[in-house]
């Protein structure tokens, strides 16, 4: 089970303006990179007692942008990077809840949030900006890009069934892993 929270916080933006989202509390952060892999230990929250899942993972993908103006053009510098929050996610206290394949699953979750990084990496860097256009263009790049972004989540739980379909949950692995080589120029 996944939720994805792309966020963005707005401010009056001009030359030297900065924008930024930081998490609470950077030790219940995981930052995506290629060799960190989640581990049970990560899962802190408490489980609900009423839900059907047997794992949750909460994870975000936090931005900072700035612009300079330099003879007229304006050029934005993008700081983006997925996270997995430790203390919103949760695995049930179970041993049939705690296997390897679903830690899988929930690991792939993780990933698509750094494919969604990656992609949201490639629209805005692509793009070309304003002063006028500066801040609609990245809210509209990135609202194309969240509901990109949640619409693969759901698609990935549903076709797999939550990780129970083997044959699914193997194509979407694969499918992860093509995707963020794919990607790789997009990388942080």
């Amino acid at each position: 089970m996944y939720p994805l929270f792309l966020l963005l916080l707005h401010l009056n933006f001009g030359p030297g303006n900065f924008t930024s989202i930081q998490d609470d509390n950077a030790s219940d952060t995981l930052i995506w990179q290629p060799e960190t892999k989640l581990h049970w230990d990560d899962f802190l929250a408490e489980a609900p007692s009423r839900n059907s899942f047997a794992a949750f993972t909460y994870t975000l993908i936090n931005m900072e942008y700035s612009a300079t103006i330099t003879e007229g053009k304006v050029i934005p510098s993008f700081k983006i990077y997925a996270a997995f929050n430790r203390r919103r996610s949760w695995v049930k206290n179970q041993k049939e809840a705690r296997t390897p394949e679903i830690l899988a699953h929930e690991q792939a979750h993780f990933d698509i949030s750094e494919i969604t990084a990656r992609r949201l990496r490639k629209a805005l860097l692509t793009e070309t900006y304003s002063r006028k256009s500066l801040e609609q263009k990245i809210n509209s790049i990135y609202q194309v890009t969240v509901q990109a972004g949640d619409e693969m989540q759901a698609l990935y739980d549903q076709e797999s069934d939550h990780g129970l379909n083997k044959a699914q949950q193997l194509k979407w692995s694969n499918r992860v892993k093509n995707e963020l080589s794919e990607l790789a120029n997009y990388a942080r």
